[in-house]
C-alpha cells in the first residue's frame, strides 16, 4: 500500500507521544477492568489503517483524529456502561460522548452501534504550556461481552476482507441482531424467566429442597458464616448429599431409600444446639454440613472426591480424621 509522505511524516512526529498515551490509558483502564471484572482490549492503530481512515473524508484535520489509540472496555450489561463512562469522566479528559442508538439506523438493520468515549490526558495543574502529549485523542468502545465477541469475530471475515461480500455482511448482521437479542434477555432476565415454563427435574429439585432448608435455618447460623455464593454452596450439598445416599442405598441393598429428610434433621438439630456465638467459625458452612453428615452416614473411601478436611475440623469433629477423600494442601 502507497501511503502519502505527508502521513508518514505527521505519524512518526507523533509515534512516540503515541506510544505514551497508549501506555497510560491502557494501564489505568486494565487496573479498573480488573477491579470491576470488566474485559479490557486495546491496540494502536497501524499506519496502513490511519491512511485509510483519512482517505474516507470524514475528518477534517490531524487533530480531528479521534482513535489513533483504540481500545474497549466490555461489560456485562448495557446497564453497566454508565460506571465506565463515569469512570473515565473522572480519570481522562472528556471530548465527547457518542452513546449508542444516537446514530441514525433504520429499525432493520443490525451494525456496528457501541458508546464511544472520546478523550484526552488530562494536563497536570500547573502546567503552562500544553504538550502534544495532552491534545492526542483516544477513543474508548464500550460494549457489552456478546458485542466484544461479534466485532472480534466478524471483522476480519466481513469489514476488513479482500473482497466485498453481500453474505459475508448478511452474515454479521444476522449476527449482530442474535447480539442485541441476547443482551436484551440478559438486561431483563428476570422478567424474561416469569415467561417460561418449568419442566419437573430430579437435580433441580433436590437441589431446590436443600436450598429451602438452609433458608429455613438461616436467622441461626451467623452472618459471617454464611456463603458468598449460595447456588455454588447448594451445588456442594447437593454432590456431598448424592454420595452419602449412593453409598447408603447399596450397603442396605435398597435404591429406593432416601436420606435427605432425614440428613436435614440433622443438620437443623445441630445448628439449634450452638446457636449465634456459640456456632464454630473456624470452619466454612460447607465443612460443618460435611461434619454433621459424615457422623452419620458413612463416606465411601472408593470414592474419587477429595474435600478440604483442616485440623480446625478434626477438633470439632474426630471422626473426619480417618477419612480418606482429603484435599491435599502440599
Amino acid at each position: 500500500m502507497i501511503i502519502p509522505r505527508e502521513i508518514r511524516q505527521k505519524y512518526s512526529e507523533q509515534e512516540a507521544y503515541l506510544d505514551l498515551v497508549a501506555k497510560r490509558v491502557r494501564e489505568t483502564l486494565q487496573a479498573f477492568c480488573s477491579k470491576e471484572g470488566f474485559i479490557f482490549d486495546g491496540r494502536s492503530k497501524t499506519l496502513e489503517s490511519l491512511a485509510e481512515k483519512i482517505e474516507t473524508g470524514r475528518y477534517r484535520s490531524w487533530t480531528e483524529l479521534d482513535d489513533l489509540y483504540g481500545c474497549t472496555v466490555a461489560v456485562p450489561l448495557p446497564a453497566d456502561e454508565a460506571k465506565v463512562i463515569d469512570y473515565l469522566d473522572a480519570t481522562f479528559k472528556r471530548v465527547v460522548v457518542r452513546k449508542r442508538l444516537t446514530t441514525r439506523k433504520a429499525p432493520d438493520v443490525f451494525r456496528f452501534d457501541s458508546t464511544r468515549f472520546i478523550g484526552q490526558l488530562r494536563k497536570p495543574t500547573g502546567l503552562e504550556e500544553e504538550e502534544a502529549i495532552f491534545r492526542l485523542r483516544f477513543e474508548v468502545q464500550v460494549k457489552t461481552m456478546f458485542e466484544l465477541a461479534w466485532s472480534k469475530t466478524t471483522h476480519a471475515l466481513a469489514y476488513k476482507a479482500p473482497r466485498v461480500d453481500w453474505k459475508a455482511l448478511r452474515l454479521a448482521a444476522t449476527l449482530k441482531a442474535s447480539v442485541e437479542q441476547m443482551d436484551l434477555l440478559l438486561s431483563d432476565f428476570t422478567n424474561a424467566m416469569n415467561c417460561m415454563g418449568e419442566s419437573p427435574w430430579r437435580e433441580i429439585q433436590r437441589k431446590h429442597s436443600i436450598q429451602e432448608h438452609f433458608f429455613g435455618v438461616q436467622s441461626s447460623i451467623p452472618s459471617e458464616v454464611w456463603p458468598k455464593d449460595l447456588s455454588r454452596f447448594i451445588n456442594n450439598c447437593y454432590s456431598l448429599l448424592e454420595i452419602l445416599q449412593d453409598n447408603q442405598q447399596r450397603k442396605l441393598r435398597d435404591r429406593s431409600l432416601d436420606i435427605y429428610q432425614h440428613a436435614f434433621e440433622k443438620l437443623k438439630q445441630a445448628i439449634e444446639k450452638q446457636p449465634g456465638e456459640r456456632f464454630p467459625r473456624s470452619i466454612s458452612l460447607f465443612q460443618f454440613v460435611f461434619g454433621v453428615l459424615t457422623q452419620t452416614y458413612e463416606m465411601p473411601s472408593d470414592e474419587e472426591a477429595w474435600f478440604p478436611i483442616t485440623s480446625e475440623m478434626e477438633q470439632l469433629f474426630p471422626h473426619v480424621a480417618g477419612l480418606t477423600g482429603r484435599f491435599a494442601f502440599s
